[in-house]
């Protein structure tokens, strides 16, 4: 896996100048990736001093939150692509850590819409190696991965309304039927919510150690609404503002 990420690392820095980054390649940032044009906009209304860099691509926004540097970006909706964005992201700038924003689905039926949780761990739900004997669960560390303790513990530490800790899955799947979500119960059944992205950003960052945390805000739960695609359409401007929110206090707080 490092030797694989390792060309798409050098892969991608053949298509990046190096000379925008040149400027501000002194700073150590937050990292902020949303994979949806709604989840990132919520967040670059809350920074201050912004301005857009581009690198080859790619095009990022570096600013302050609170009293720190930030650096935000969109990946597109995926696996494939929020990895690409990640490894980019992390070939480009410093980064300190990485947080994983936007929205999510809910999977249980106490979570409700605009609800913010926090990956305590996130598995790639369709990551399956069952035909070699590994078991889709939680347990399993070759698609499993946790979230950062220091950030989740700062957090937990700011006694936040509407917000919950625990277990979400990803998948290249966007979860809309009773079979999806059995699927995935049977598998991993301590599971919050489910979204696209984060999975893959996590196996990224874990091969180059950085921390992570994935702040996602509920937009629809297929458990108690059948057509949850137009819930989602509906709430995605509100779980995009809730998770913009509970991430810019984070940031705060650090």
């Amino acid at each position: 896996m490092k030797k694989l990420i390792g060309v798409l690392l050098a892969s991608l820095m053949l298509v990046t100048c190096g000379s925008t980054t040149d400027k501000v390649a002194d700073k150590e940032y937050i990292g902020v990736i949303a994979a949806m044009d709604e989840e990132l906009e919520a967040i670059l209304d809350l920074v201050e001093d912004m301005k857009e860099v581009k690198e080859g691509y790619f095009t990022y926004y570096v600013g302050i939150i609170g009293d720190k540097d930030v650096v935000l970006t969109k990946s597109g909706v995926g696996k494939s692509l929020s990895a690409m964005t990640t490894t980019a992201l992390i070939s480009n700038f410093k980064v300190s850590s990485i947080i994983n924003i936007g929205s999510a689905g809910a999977l249980q039926a106490d979570i409700e819409i605009g609800d913010v949780v926090v990956g305590e761990r996130v598995a790639v739900s369709d990551f399956d190696l069952t035909g070699f004997g590994y078991v889709q669960s939680f347990e399993e560390e070759r698609f499993t991965f946790k979230g950062d303790s220091k950030l989740i513990d700062t957090m937990k530490s700011l006694n936040l309304d509407n917000i919950h800790f625990g277990d979400m899955v990803s998948s290249d799947t966007f979860i809309s039927s009773e079979k999806h979500v059995d699927n995935i119960l049977g598998n991993f059944p301590t599971t919050l919510c489910a979204d696209m992205e984060a999975g893959s950003i996590a196996m990224v960052l874990n091969e180059f150690d950085i921390p992570l945390i994935v702040v996602r805000a509920i937009s629809d739960n297929v458990v108690e609404t059948k057509d949850n695609a137009v819930e989602f359409d509906e709430f995605l401007k509100l779980a995009s503002k809730n998770s913009a929110a509970m991430t810019v206090k984070l940031i705060e707080a650090l």
